[in-house]
Protein backbone atom coordinates (compact mmCIF):
# COMPACT_ATOMS: atom_id res chain seq x y z
CA UNK A 1 0.00 0.00 0.00
CA UNK A 2 2.90 2.24 1.09
CA UNK A 3 4.72 1.54 -2.38
CA UNK A 4 1.68 1.92 -4.38
CA UNK A 5 0.57 5.36 -2.62
CA UNK A 6 4.76 6.81 -3.35
CA UNK A 7 4.13 5.70 -6.84
CA UNK A 8 1.23 7.83 -7.20
CA UNK A 9 2.89 10.65 -7.05
CA UNK A 10 6.02 9.79 -9.44
CA UNK A 11 3.78 8.21 -12.08
CA UNK A 12 2.94 9.87 -15.49
CA UNK A 13 -0.81 10.63 -14.29
CA UNK A 14 -1.02 11.20 -10.41
CA UNK A 15 -4.70 10.93 -10.49
CA UNK A 16 -5.17 7.50 -11.83
CA UNK A 17 -2.45 5.92 -9.70
CA UNK A 18 -4.08 7.87 -6.83
CA UNK A 19 -7.43 5.66 -7.68
CA UNK A 20 -5.39 1.89 -7.82
CA UNK A 21 -4.00 3.36 -4.29
CA UNK A 22 -7.48 3.75 -3.11
CA UNK A 23 -8.51 0.84 -4.43
CA UNK A 24 -5.63 -1.35 -2.94
CA UNK A 25 -6.52 0.26 0.20
CA UNK A 26 -10.46 -0.26 0.31
CA UNK A 27 -9.21 -4.34 -0.18
CA UNK A 28 -7.20 -4.41 2.37
CA UNK A 29 -9.86 -2.87 4.46
CA UNK A 30 -11.97 -5.81 3.08
CA UNK A 31 -9.86 -8.60 3.98
CA UNK A 32 -9.46 -7.24 7.63
CA UNK A 33 -13.13 -7.09 8.11
CA UNK A 34 -14.00 -10.61 6.60
CA UNK A 35 -10.72 -11.89 8.72
CA UNK A 36 -12.86 -10.42 11.96
CA UNK A 37 -16.12 -11.55 10.97
CA UNK A 38 -14.72 -15.07 10.12
CA UNK A 39 -12.81 -15.46 13.21
CA UNK A 40 -15.85 -14.47 15.93
CA UNK A 41 -18.45 -17.15 14.18
CA UNK A 42 -16.38 -19.21 11.69
CA UNK A 43 -18.75 -21.87 10.73
CA UNK A 44 -21.86 -19.78 10.74
CA UNK A 45 -19.89 -17.39 9.31
CA UNK A 46 -19.09 -19.53 5.85
CA UNK A 47 -22.45 -20.77 5.97
CA UNK A 48 -24.04 -17.49 5.15
CA UNK A 49 -21.22 -16.48 2.99
CA UNK A 50 -21.76 -19.70 1.08
CA UNK A 51 -25.19 -18.91 0.71
CA UNK A 52 -24.82 -15.59 -0.45
CA UNK A 53 -22.05 -16.21 -3.12
CA UNK A 54 -24.37 -19.14 -3.96
CA UNK A 55 -27.35 -16.70 -4.31
CA UNK A 56 -25.58 -14.40 -6.32
CA UNK A 57 -24.29 -16.74 -8.75
CA UNK A 58 -27.74 -18.26 -9.87
CA UNK A 59 -28.61 -14.46 -10.50
CA UNK A 60 -26.16 -13.38 -12.31
CA UNK A 61 -26.01 -17.35 -14.72
CA UNK A 62 -30.46 -15.46 -14.73
CA UNK A 63 -29.08 -12.47 -16.00
CA UNK A 64 -26.46 -14.11 -18.28
CA UNK A 65 -28.62 -16.73 -20.03
CA UNK A 66 -31.27 -13.62 -20.82
CA UNK A 67 -28.32 -11.60 -22.11
CA UNK A 68 -27.73 -14.71 -24.15
CA UNK A 69 -31.02 -15.76 -25.32
CA UNK A 70 -33.25 -12.49 -25.77
CA UNK A 71 -30.84 -10.03 -25.87
CA UNK A 72 -28.44 -12.08 -28.66
CA UNK A 73 -25.18 -11.28 -26.85
CA UNK A 74 -23.05 -14.18 -28.26
CA UNK A 75 -20.81 -13.54 -24.94
CA UNK A 76 -22.97 -12.63 -22.26
CA UNK A 77 -21.53 -10.45 -19.11
CA UNK A 78 -24.25 -10.44 -15.99
CA UNK A 79 -23.57 -7.53 -14.37
CA UNK A 80 -19.85 -7.62 -14.81
CA UNK A 81 -17.24 -5.57 -16.79
CA UNK A 82 -16.60 -8.64 -18.67
CA UNK A 83 -17.85 -12.16 -19.38
CA UNK A 84 -14.43 -13.41 -18.29
CA UNK A 85 -15.76 -11.84 -14.55
CA UNK A 86 -18.24 -13.57 -15.20
CA UNK A 87 -16.95 -16.61 -15.71
CA UNK A 88 -14.65 -16.60 -12.93
CA UNK A 89 -17.13 -15.91 -10.08
CA UNK A 90 -19.63 -18.57 -11.42
CA UNK A 91 -16.58 -21.21 -11.34
CA UNK A 92 -15.34 -20.79 -7.94
CA UNK A 93 -18.80 -20.90 -6.92
CA UNK A 94 -18.91 -24.11 -8.57
CA UNK A 95 -15.86 -24.83 -6.72
CA UNK A 96 -17.62 -24.14 -3.13
CA UNK A 97 -20.52 -26.22 -4.04
CA UNK A 98 -18.42 -29.04 -5.30
CA UNK A 99 -16.57 -29.41 -1.99
CA UNK A 100 -19.21 -29.89 -0.04
CA UNK A 101 -20.16 -32.49 -1.88
CA UNK A 102 -16.59 -33.79 -1.68
CA UNK A 103 -16.55 -34.09 1.67
CA UNK A 104 -20.18 -35.01 2.66
CA UNK A 105 -21.16 -32.17 4.32
CA UNK A 106 -24.75 -32.19 5.31
CA UNK A 107 -27.32 -34.61 3.98
CA UNK A 108 -28.16 -36.54 1.14
CA UNK A 109 -30.55 -33.93 -0.20
CA UNK A 110 -28.16 -31.47 0.27
CA UNK A 111 -25.55 -32.80 -1.25
CA UNK A 112 -27.28 -33.20 -4.54
CA UNK A 113 -28.95 -30.24 -4.60
CA UNK A 114 -25.20 -29.05 -4.41
CA UNK A 115 -24.07 -31.16 -6.81
CA UNK A 116 -26.38 -29.77 -9.23
CA UNK A 117 -26.08 -26.24 -8.45
CA UNK A 118 -22.34 -26.75 -9.16
CA UNK A 119 -22.82 -28.31 -12.20
CA UNK A 120 -25.21 -25.53 -13.52
CA UNK A 121 -22.46 -22.67 -12.43
CA UNK A 122 -19.71 -24.58 -14.21
CA UNK A 123 -21.70 -24.80 -17.75
CA UNK A 124 -22.71 -21.19 -17.20
CA UNK A 125 -19.40 -20.25 -16.81
CA UNK A 126 -17.73 -21.98 -19.42
CA UNK A 127 -20.26 -22.33 -22.11
CA UNK A 128 -22.20 -18.83 -21.84
CA UNK A 129 -18.52 -16.42 -21.72
CA UNK A 130 -16.56 -18.19 -23.57
CA UNK A 131 -13.66 -17.47 -21.50
CA UNK A 132 -10.35 -19.24 -21.82
CA UNK A 133 -8.67 -18.24 -19.14
CA UNK A 134 -11.11 -18.93 -16.62
CA UNK A 135 -11.10 -22.97 -18.58
CA UNK A 136 -7.26 -22.95 -18.36
CA UNK A 137 -7.61 -21.28 -14.68
CA UNK A 138 -10.46 -23.98 -13.57
CA UNK A 139 -7.61 -27.11 -14.07
CA UNK A 140 -5.18 -26.61 -11.48
CA UNK A 141 -8.08 -24.99 -9.54
CA UNK A 142 -10.14 -28.32 -9.79
CA UNK A 143 -7.37 -30.27 -9.78
CA UNK A 144 -6.18 -28.99 -6.15
CA UNK A 145 -9.68 -29.82 -5.05
CA UNK A 146 -9.08 -33.75 -5.89
CA UNK A 147 -5.83 -33.48 -4.64
CA UNK A 148 -6.75 -32.56 -1.20
CA UNK A 149 -9.77 -34.70 -1.24
CA UNK A 150 -8.15 -37.97 -2.84
CA UNK A 151 -4.70 -37.51 -2.29
CA UNK A 152 -1.97 -37.46 -4.94
CA UNK A 153 -2.31 -40.13 -7.22
CA UNK A 154 -6.17 -40.97 -6.93
CA UNK A 155 -7.27 -37.44 -7.25
CA UNK A 156 -4.43 -37.08 -10.50
CA UNK A 157 -6.41 -39.96 -12.01
CA UNK A 158 -9.87 -38.32 -11.05
CA UNK A 159 -8.83 -35.24 -13.15
CA UNK A 160 -7.54 -37.12 -15.57
CA UNK A 161 -9.66 -39.60 -16.89
CA UNK A 162 -13.10 -37.54 -15.46
CA UNK A 163 -11.94 -33.93 -14.47
CA UNK A 164 -10.36 -32.94 -17.92
CA UNK A 165 -12.98 -34.43 -20.31
CA UNK A 166 -15.44 -33.08 -18.33
CA UNK A 167 -14.45 -29.01 -18.60
CA UNK A 168 -13.72 -30.04 -22.60
CA UNK A 169 -17.10 -31.06 -23.46
CA UNK A 170 -18.83 -28.08 -21.28
CA UNK A 171 -15.83 -26.15 -22.39
CA UNK A 172 -15.91 -26.82 -25.98
CA UNK A 173 -17.02 -23.26 -26.74
CA UNK A 174 -13.77 -21.88 -24.68
CA UNK A 175 -11.67 -24.31 -26.06
CA UNK A 176 -12.50 -23.90 -29.61
CA UNK A 177 -11.72 -19.93 -29.70
CA UNK A 178 -7.53 -21.63 -29.31
CA UNK A 179 -7.65 -22.38 -32.68
CA UNK A 180 -9.92 -20.06 -34.33
CA UNK A 181 -8.61 -16.40 -35.71
CA UNK A 182 -9.26 -14.08 -32.82
CA UNK A 183 -8.35 -10.26 -32.38
CA UNK A 184 -7.70 -11.31 -28.83
CA UNK A 185 -4.82 -13.18 -29.51
CA UNK A 186 -2.93 -10.76 -30.85
CA UNK A 187 -4.07 -8.30 -28.67
CA UNK A 188 -3.02 -10.08 -24.98
CA UNK A 189 0.60 -11.45 -26.68
CA UNK A 190 1.19 -7.81 -27.77
CA UNK A 191 0.14 -5.92 -24.92
CA UNK A 192 1.87 -8.07 -22.80
CA UNK A 193 5.70 -8.17 -24.63
CA UNK A 194 5.20 -3.90 -24.40
CA UNK A 195 4.42 -4.11 -20.53
CA UNK A 196 7.83 -6.26 -20.66
CA UNK A 197 9.83 -3.69 -22.34
CA UNK A 198 7.79 -0.61 -20.46
CA UNK A 199 9.52 -2.86 -17.24
CA UNK A 200 13.26 -3.20 -19.10
CA UNK A 201 13.10 0.31 -19.85
CA UNK A 202 11.78 1.35 -16.14
CA UNK A 203 12.51 -1.30 -13.56
CA UNK A 204 11.02 0.95 -10.73
CA UNK A 205 7.64 1.17 -12.69
CA UNK A 206 6.33 4.12 -14.30
CA UNK A 207 3.06 4.04 -11.42
CA UNK A 208 -0.06 2.30 -11.24
CA UNK A 209 -2.30 3.06 -14.03
CA UNK A 210 0.68 4.39 -16.11
CA UNK A 211 1.13 1.56 -18.89
CA UNK A 212 -1.53 2.67 -20.84
CA UNK A 213 0.84 6.10 -21.51
CA UNK A 214 3.83 4.13 -22.20
CA UNK A 215 1.86 1.22 -24.68
CA UNK A 216 2.26 3.68 -28.20
CA UNK A 217 5.85 3.32 -28.20
CA UNK A 218 6.36 0.14 -26.85
CA UNK A 219 3.69 -1.78 -29.20
CA UNK A 220 4.71 -4.03 -31.90
CA UNK A 221 2.25 -4.30 -35.40
CA UNK A 222 0.98 -7.00 -37.31
CA UNK A 223 2.55 -7.54 -40.56
CA UNK A 224 -0.83 -8.88 -42.16
CA UNK A 225 -3.43 -6.49 -40.74
CA UNK A 226 -5.24 -3.53 -42.90
CA UNK A 227 -3.73 -1.16 -40.00
CA UNK A 228 -0.85 -2.49 -37.90
CA UNK A 229 -1.09 0.27 -35.13
CA UNK A 230 -4.58 0.72 -34.49
CA UNK A 231 -5.44 -0.67 -31.52
CA UNK A 232 -4.96 1.07 -27.83
CA UNK A 233 -4.51 -1.11 -24.33
CA UNK A 234 -6.08 0.55 -21.32
CA UNK A 235 -4.47 -2.24 -19.25
CA UNK A 236 -1.59 -4.81 -19.58
CA UNK A 237 -4.77 -7.14 -19.42
CA UNK A 238 -3.17 -9.41 -16.50
CA UNK A 239 -2.52 -8.19 -12.72
CA UNK A 240 1.21 -9.05 -12.98
CA UNK A 241 2.25 -7.55 -16.00
CA UNK A 242 0.32 -4.34 -14.87
CA UNK A 243 2.24 -4.42 -11.35
CA UNK A 244 5.32 -5.75 -12.92
CA UNK A 245 4.95 -2.37 -15.50
CA UNK A 246 3.41 0.00 -12.73
CA UNK A 247 5.34 -0.81 -9.33
CA UNK A 248 8.88 -2.40 -11.02
CA UNK A 249 10.35 -5.30 -9.85
CA UNK A 250 10.04 -4.05 -5.86
CA UNK A 251 6.13 -3.87 -6.35
CA UNK A 252 6.08 -7.30 -8.31
CA UNK A 253 8.19 -9.34 -5.12
CA UNK A 254 6.06 -7.81 -2.61
CA UNK A 255 2.78 -8.37 -4.95
CA UNK A 256 3.78 -12.22 -5.13
CA UNK A 257 4.54 -12.79 -1.58
CA UNK A 258 1.24 -11.18 -0.50
CA UNK A 259 -0.35 -13.65 -2.92
CA UNK A 260 1.74 -16.71 -2.15
CA UNK A 261 2.62 -16.47 1.66
CA UNK A 262 -0.92 -17.67 2.69
CA UNK A 263 -1.25 -20.35 0.36
CA UNK A 264 2.07 -21.11 1.77
CA UNK A 265 1.11 -21.27 5.12
CA UNK A 266 -2.00 -23.07 4.48
CA UNK A 267 -0.07 -25.50 2.99
CA UNK A 268 2.35 -25.88 6.10
CA UNK A 269 -0.43 -26.21 8.55
CA UNK A 270 -3.17 -28.18 6.20
CA UNK A 271 -3.07 -31.11 9.11
CA UNK A 272 -3.80 -28.82 12.10
CA UNK A 273 -7.11 -27.65 10.36
CA UNK A 274 -9.65 -29.41 12.13
CA UNK A 275 -11.32 -31.99 9.95
CA UNK A 276 -14.80 -30.74 10.32
CA UNK A 277 -13.55 -28.08 8.63
CA UNK A 278 -11.01 -29.05 5.75
CA UNK A 279 -13.74 -28.71 2.82
CA UNK A 280 -14.02 -25.25 3.61
CA UNK A 281 -10.37 -24.13 3.49
CA UNK A 282 -9.66 -26.48 0.36
CA UNK A 283 -12.12 -24.62 -1.15
CA UNK A 284 -11.41 -21.14 -0.27
CA UNK A 285 -7.50 -22.55 -1.65
CA UNK A 286 -9.39 -23.51 -4.69
CA UNK A 287 -11.21 -20.47 -5.67
CA UNK A 288 -8.29 -18.33 -4.55
CA UNK A 289 -5.59 -20.27 -7.01
CA UNK A 290 -8.03 -20.35 -9.91
CA UNK A 291 -8.57 -16.29 -9.16
CA UNK A 292 -4.47 -15.99 -8.91
CA UNK A 293 -4.24 -18.12 -12.02
CA UNK A 294 -6.76 -15.99 -14.22
CA UNK A 295 -5.44 -12.64 -13.01
CA UNK A 296 -2.22 -14.02 -15.75
CA UNK A 297 -4.53 -13.48 -18.01
CA UNK A 298 -7.46 -10.80 -17.39
CA UNK A 299 -7.07 -7.75 -14.85
CA UNK A 300 -9.28 -9.24 -12.15
CA UNK A 301 -8.37 -7.99 -9.38
CA UNK A 302 -9.77 -4.40 -11.16
CA UNK A 303 -13.36 -5.62 -10.35
CA UNK A 304 -14.99 -5.07 -7.52
CA UNK A 305 -17.00 -7.85 -7.24
CA UNK A 306 -13.88 -10.37 -7.45
CA UNK A 307 -12.57 -8.30 -4.79
CA UNK A 308 -15.00 -8.91 -2.29
CA UNK A 309 -15.31 -12.33 -3.09
CA UNK A 310 -11.17 -13.25 -2.73
CA UNK A 311 -11.43 -11.14 0.73
CA UNK A 312 -14.29 -13.38 1.52
CA UNK A 313 -12.19 -16.33 1.04
CA UNK A 314 -8.74 -15.01 2.06
CA UNK A 315 -10.59 -14.19 5.03
CA UNK A 316 -11.71 -17.49 5.86
CA UNK A 317 -8.77 -19.59 5.23
CA UNK A 318 -6.59 -17.48 7.47
CA UNK A 319 -9.68 -17.91 10.63
CA UNK A 320 -9.42 -21.36 10.39
CA UNK A 321 -5.69 -21.56 10.73
CA UNK A 322 -4.72 -22.46 14.18
CA UNK A 323 -3.75 -19.43 16.20
CA UNK A 324 -0.33 -20.47 16.31
CA UNK A 325 0.33 -19.83 13.18
CA UNK A 326 0.44 -16.27 14.19
CA UNK A 327 2.16 -13.75 16.07
CA UNK A 328 0.52 -11.20 18.09
CA UNK A 329 2.03 -7.83 17.57
CA UNK A 330 0.73 -4.55 19.32
CA UNK A 331 1.13 -1.62 17.09
CA UNK A 332 2.09 1.74 19.08
CA UNK A 333 -0.49 4.38 19.51
CA UNK A 334 0.73 6.51 16.81
CA UNK A 335 1.03 3.82 14.46
CA UNK A 336 -2.51 3.36 14.87
CA UNK A 337 -3.65 7.07 14.66
CA UNK A 338 -1.65 7.29 12.02
CA UNK A 339 -3.27 4.57 10.04
CA UNK A 340 -6.68 6.19 10.92
CA UNK A 341 -5.64 9.74 9.25
CA UNK A 342 -4.74 7.73 6.08
CA UNK A 343 -7.81 5.84 5.83
CA UNK A 344 -9.60 9.14 6.86
CA UNK A 345 -7.55 11.18 3.81
CA UNK A 346 -8.12 8.23 1.42
CA UNK A 347 -11.81 8.76 2.39
CA UNK A 348 -11.97 12.29 1.11
CA UNK A 349 -9.85 12.08 -1.61
CA UNK A 350 -12.56 9.35 -3.25
CA UNK A 351 -15.41 11.56 -1.96
CA UNK A 352 -13.73 14.24 -3.81
CA UNK A 353 -13.08 11.50 -7.06
CA UNK A 354 -17.18 10.90 -6.18
CA UNK A 355 -18.20 14.48 -6.37
CA UNK A 356 -16.30 15.86 -9.26
CA UNK A 357 -17.75 13.00 -11.77
CA UNK A 358 -20.86 14.13 -10.45
CA UNK A 359 -20.60 17.83 -10.69
CA UNK A 360 -18.70 17.46 -14.53
CA UNK A 361 -21.67 14.90 -15.63
CA UNK A 362 -24.09 18.01 -14.89
CA UNK A 363 -21.41 20.31 -16.50
CA UNK A 364 -22.01 17.77 -19.62
CA UNK A 365 -25.73 18.15 -19.42
CA UNK A 366 -25.94 21.93 -19.39
CA UNK A 367 -23.63 21.86 -22.26
CA UNK A 368 -25.61 19.82 -24.76
CA UNK A 369 -28.54 22.50 -23.76
CA UNK A 370 -26.25 24.93 -25.25
CA UNK A 371 -25.98 27.03 -21.37
CA UNK A 372 -22.05 27.74 -22.03
CA UNK A 373 -21.89 29.61 -18.36
CA UNK A 374 -23.70 26.98 -16.32
CA UNK A 375 -21.47 24.37 -18.22
CA UNK A 376 -18.29 26.07 -17.54
CA UNK A 377 -19.26 27.07 -13.68
CA UNK A 378 -19.92 22.96 -13.30
CA UNK A 379 -16.93 22.14 -14.92
CA UNK A 380 -14.59 25.01 -12.47
CA UNK A 381 -16.01 23.40 -9.89
CA UNK A 382 -15.25 19.95 -11.10
CA UNK A 383 -11.61 20.95 -10.74
CA UNK A 384 -11.71 22.77 -8.13
CA UNK A 385 -13.05 19.53 -6.08
CA UNK A 386 -10.85 17.42 -7.70
CA UNK A 387 -7.48 19.02 -9.05
CA UNK A 388 -5.99 16.22 -9.98
CA UNK A 389 -7.76 15.28 -12.38
CA UNK A 390 -7.41 16.41 -16.35
CA UNK A 391 -10.39 15.66 -18.23
CA UNK A 392 -11.88 18.80 -16.00
CA UNK A 393 -9.48 21.95 -17.28
CA UNK A 394 -9.30 20.48 -20.54
CA UNK A 395 -13.44 20.33 -20.61
CA UNK A 396 -13.13 24.35 -19.51
CA UNK A 397 -10.85 24.67 -22.07
CA UNK A 398 -13.58 23.77 -24.99
CA UNK A 399 -16.31 25.66 -23.26
CA UNK A 400 -14.01 28.94 -24.15
CA UNK A 401 -13.09 27.43 -27.73
CA UNK A 402 -17.23 26.92 -28.39
CA UNK A 403 -17.26 30.68 -27.16
CA UNK A 404 -14.06 31.74 -29.28
CA UNK A 405 -15.95 30.16 -32.53
CA UNK A 406 -18.73 31.68 -31.63
CA UNK A 407 -17.02 35.21 -31.40
CA UNK A 408 -15.29 34.83 -34.40
CA UNK A 409 -18.26 34.01 -36.76
CA UNK A 410 -20.35 37.11 -35.47
CA UNK A 411 -17.64 39.41 -34.30
CA UNK A 412 -14.15 40.68 -35.95
CA UNK A 413 -12.49 42.27 -32.55
CA UNK A 414 -9.32 40.90 -33.05
CA UNK A 415 -8.35 41.46 -29.23
CA UNK A 416 -11.72 39.86 -27.70
CA UNK A 417 -10.58 36.66 -30.02
CA UNK A 418 -6.69 36.77 -28.59
CA UNK A 419 -8.18 36.37 -24.99
CA UNK A 420 -10.70 33.94 -25.57
CA UNK A 421 -7.63 31.95 -27.20
CA UNK A 422 -5.49 32.36 -24.67
CA UNK A 423 -8.29 31.66 -21.57
CA UNK A 424 -8.33 28.25 -24.19
CA UNK A 425 -4.52 27.33 -24.22
CA UNK A 426 -4.61 28.28 -20.23
CA UNK A 427 -6.92 25.29 -19.31
CA UNK A 428 -5.96 22.91 -22.18
CA UNK A 429 -1.80 23.42 -20.59
CA UNK A 430 -3.46 22.89 -17.17
CA UNK A 431 -4.44 19.68 -18.68
CA UNK A 432 -1.42 18.53 -20.27
CA UNK A 433 0.36 19.31 -16.91
CA UNK A 434 -1.79 17.14 -15.02
CA UNK A 435 -1.35 14.52 -17.65
CA UNK A 436 1.95 14.89 -19.54
CA UNK A 437 1.71 11.66 -21.67
CA UNK A 438 -1.56 12.12 -23.05
CA UNK A 439 -1.27 12.93 -26.48
CA UNK A 440 -5.05 14.24 -27.64
CA UNK A 441 -4.16 17.23 -24.58
CA UNK A 442 -0.81 17.73 -26.78
CA UNK A 443 -2.13 17.96 -29.81
CA UNK A 444 -5.33 19.50 -28.86
CA UNK A 445 -2.50 22.18 -27.62
CA UNK A 446 -0.48 22.41 -30.48
CA UNK A 447 -3.97 23.15 -32.70
CA UNK A 448 -5.08 25.98 -30.54
CA UNK A 449 -1.37 27.63 -31.11
CA UNK A 450 -1.98 27.48 -35.05
CA UNK A 451 -5.39 29.41 -34.31
CA UNK A 452 -3.70 31.69 -32.10
CA UNK A 453 -0.89 32.24 -35.13
CA UNK A 454 -4.40 32.81 -37.68
CA UNK A 455 -5.49 35.43 -35.41
CA UNK A 456 -2.28 37.37 -34.76
CA UNK A 457 0.08 36.51 -37.16
CA UNK A 458 3.05 35.87 -34.45
CA UNK A 459 5.55 32.92 -36.00
CA UNK A 460 6.52 32.15 -32.34
CA UNK A 461 3.12 30.51 -32.18
CA UNK A 462 3.94 28.19 -35.11
CA UNK A 463 7.50 27.02 -33.13
CA UNK A 464 5.33 25.97 -30.19
CA UNK A 465 3.07 24.05 -32.40
CA UNK A 466 5.55 22.44 -34.16
CA UNK A 467 7.17 21.93 -31.09
CA UNK A 468 4.06 19.97 -29.32
CA UNK A 469 3.48 18.18 -32.05
CA UNK A 470 6.62 16.66 -31.86
CA UNK A 471 6.23 15.64 -28.42
CA UNK A 472 3.15 14.34 -29.17
CA UNK A 473 5.33 12.05 -31.79
CA UNK A 474 7.70 11.04 -29.17
CA UNK A 475 4.96 9.39 -26.73
CA UNK A 476 3.30 7.82 -30.25
CA UNK A 477 6.36 7.76 -32.63
CA UNK A 478 3.83 5.17 -34.61
CA UNK A 479 0.93 7.62 -35.00
CA UNK A 480 0.04 8.31 -38.41
CA UNK A 481 -2.52 10.99 -37.23
CA UNK A 482 0.41 12.92 -35.72
CA UNK A 483 2.67 12.76 -38.42
CA UNK A 484 0.19 13.71 -41.10
CA UNK A 485 -0.79 16.72 -38.45
CA UNK A 486 2.92 17.72 -38.70
CA UNK A 487 3.24 17.41 -42.48
CA UNK A 488 0.23 19.60 -42.72
CA UNK A 489 2.12 22.20 -40.29
CA UNK A 490 5.18 22.03 -42.73
CA UNK A 491 3.53 22.49 -45.63
CA UNK A 492 1.10 25.47 -44.77
CA UNK A 493 4.54 27.59 -43.06
CA UNK A 494 6.64 26.62 -46.68
CA UNK A 495 8.64 23.35 -45.20
CA UNK A 496 7.52 20.64 -48.36
CA UNK A 497 10.77 18.80 -47.60
CA UNK A 498 9.80 18.06 -43.87
CA UNK A 499 6.07 17.61 -45.03
CA UNK A 500 7.04 14.83 -47.38
CA UNK A 501 9.25 12.90 -45.29
CA UNK A 502 6.11 12.83 -41.89
CA UNK A 503 4.25 11.65 -44.77
CA UNK A 504 6.98 9.15 -46.07
CA UNK A 505 7.17 7.88 -42.42
CA UNK A 506 3.82 7.90 -41.88
CA UNK A 507 3.21 5.33 -45.16
CA UNK A 508 5.96 3.14 -43.68
CA UNK A 509 4.31 3.04 -40.47
CA UNK A 510 0.46 2.29 -42.04
CA UNK A 511 0.90 0.77 -45.78
CA UNK A 512 -2.64 1.30 -46.09
CA UNK A 513 -3.11 5.54 -45.51
CA UNK A 514 -4.52 6.40 -48.49
CA UNK A 515 -4.29 10.27 -47.01
CA UNK A 516 -0.44 9.99 -46.71
CA UNK A 517 -0.03 8.75 -50.29
CA UNK A 518 -2.69 11.31 -52.10
CA UNK A 519 -0.83 14.49 -50.06
CA UNK A 520 2.63 13.18 -51.37
CA UNK A 521 1.35 12.86 -55.18
CA UNK A 522 0.86 16.51 -54.62
CA UNK A 523 3.74 17.57 -52.70
CA UNK A 524 5.95 15.72 -54.81
CA UNK A 525 4.25 15.93 -58.45
CA UNK A 526 5.98 18.60 -59.70
CA UNK A 527 9.05 17.54 -59.14
CA UNK A 528 8.29 13.59 -59.88
CA UNK A 529 5.22 12.89 -62.06
CA UNK A 530 5.73 9.47 -62.93
CA UNK A 531 6.13 9.15 -58.40
CA UNK A 532 3.26 10.88 -58.07
CA UNK A 533 1.35 8.67 -60.71
CA UNK A 534 2.26 5.55 -58.35
CA UNK A 535 1.67 7.21 -55.09
CA UNK A 536 -2.30 8.29 -56.90
CA UNK A 537 -2.11 4.21 -57.55
CA UNK A 538 -1.65 3.43 -54.01
CA UNK A 539 -3.70 5.84 -52.83
CA UNK A 540 -6.98 4.72 -54.71
CA UNK A 541 -6.29 0.86 -54.10
CA UNK A 542 -6.17 1.89 -50.07
CA UNK A 543 -9.53 3.47 -49.87
CA UNK A 544 -11.44 0.30 -52.05
CA UNK A 545 -9.66 -1.86 -49.59
CA UNK A 546 -11.16 0.30 -47.16
CA UNK A 547 -14.50 0.45 -48.57
CA UNK A 548 -14.29 -3.53 -48.08
CA UNK A 549 -14.32 -3.36 -44.58
CA UNK A 550 -17.48 -3.00 -42.64
CA UNK A 551 -17.38 -1.99 -38.80
CA UNK A 552 -18.02 -5.61 -38.10
CA UNK A 553 -15.00 -6.64 -40.34
CA UNK A 554 -13.28 -3.74 -39.39
CA UNK A 555 -12.40 -5.32 -35.80
CA UNK A 556 -10.74 -8.17 -37.87
CA UNK A 557 -8.62 -6.96 -39.43
CA UNK A 558 -6.47 -7.57 -36.67
CA UNK A 559 -6.29 -11.29 -37.99
CA UNK A 560 -7.19 -11.32 -41.24
CA UNK A 561 -5.66 -9.80 -44.32
CA UNK A 562 -8.31 -7.55 -46.83
CA UNK A 563 -6.33 -9.31 -49.85
CA UNK A 564 -7.71 -12.91 -48.64
CA UNK A 565 -11.31 -12.19 -48.71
Amino acid sequence: MLLSLGHAFSSVYVWVSLQHAINIALASLLLFWAAILFGKERDRMYENTFNVVRAIAVVEAAIALYQRFFERDIRPHGTFDNPNFLAEFLAVAAILCLSRVLWAEGSRRRRSIDAGTAGIFLVSALALSSSRGVLVSAVPAFGLLLVCRYGLRKGAAVLAFIGLPVLAIVGWRSADRFFTPDIYNYGRWIIWKSALRTFIEHPFGVGLGGFKYFWYATQSPVAEAFRKYGKFARTAHSEYMEILSGLGAIGFILFLAILVAPLLLAFRLRKEIPESRRWIANAAVAGLVLSGVHAAFDSGFHEFGIVCLDAALLGALLSFLPRTAWRTVLLPRTVVRTGVALCAVLLVISATTVSGAFVYEYGEKKLRLGDLAGAENAFRLASVVDPLRAPYPDAVSGVYYLRYQKERRTSNDRQRLVKLLKETLHWEDSARWLNPRESRYILRLSSLFIELFRIRGEYSDVRMALGLAGEALRINPFSVEALWYRAELFAAIGRPGDAVADLKSAVSIEPNFGRGYSRLAELTGAADPRGATELTDKAKACREKAALLSLEDYEKWLVESPEER
